[in-house]
């Protein structure tokens, strides 16, 4: 699970450029009505609504309660005529909750069901963003913070590697339509509750060999951390 869009909050932050910054200006304009959104970062007061009218089957929303008090978030998301999919967003954290798309076809909208909080919204997979390319040559590339890199896979067997040397890393690896959210040195001391797979090992890497022939593949980095995970790619 990898990406490379830097957000950041204002002030200080570690890992947070000028050049990665993402404004979490909650006076901005944003969509109530839902229509026409492209996935991109957008901040939603109470009550305000987007809506992907033609998302892909793979991929996720990162949300993130921008409250500075402590005021409990609420995100409900709907698709289709489907059952609401509730989930709570935690205030006054630097961490974005993952939140997996009800599964099915049809428009997704995302409702800010919040009594106070403002809620800032990314989608994050294939098609969403500017995402990095991720070259098959073995080099080990740096995933900014919710930064992605991305490719279609050749053919035969490649081997996907996610690095990270030093501390936690959740990482976001979509295949296809198949999502995975990856927890690289999981801290037992603190779970983390979004994560569909925790991984702890000596050499504090991921690594994936599979045969993606022709199919999208990729990464992206979930987690507002000071060491930035990296990831690579290589033909077999």
């Amino acid at each position: 699970m990898v990406w490379f869009l830097l957000a950041c909050r204002p002030g200080p932050s570690p890992g947070c450029t000028a050049e990665t910054a993402v404004d979490f200006d909650t006076d901005e304009p944003q969509d109530t009505q839902g229509p026409g959104w492209d996935g991109s970062g957008t901040t939603l007061q109470p009550n305000g609504q987007v809506q992907l009218n033609d998302p892909p089957q793979g991929f996720v929303l990162a949300a993130l309660n921008t409250d500075t008090r402590n005021n409990q978030g609420e995100v409900i998301l709907t698709r289709d005529g489907g059952p609401p999919q509730i989930t709570a967003i935690p205030a006054l954290t630097s961490q974005a909750t993952v939140v997996t798309a009800p599964s099915g076809l049809g428009a997704v909208r995302a409702t800010n069901t919040s009594q106070q909080a403002p809620i800032w919204l990314a989608a994050f997979g294939p098609g969403f963003g500017s995402p990095g390319e991720l070259p098959a040559d073995g080099v080990d590339y740096s995933l900014a913070v919710y930064g992605a890199r991305e490719t279609v896979a050749g053919d035969g067997t490649m081997r996907l590697v996610v690095t990270s040397t030093d501390g936690f890393a959740r990482v976001l690896l979509v295949v296809g339509s198949q999502v995975r959210t990856v927890c690289v040195n999981q801290p037992v001391e603190s779970p983390q509750p979004d994560c569909t797979e925790a991984l702890s090992t000596p050499d504090n890497r991921m690594v994936v060999m599979e045969d993606w022939s022709g199919q999208a593949l990729y990464v992206a980095n979930l987690f507002s951390g000071s060491t930035l995970p990296t990831t690579s790619l290589l033909a077999l």
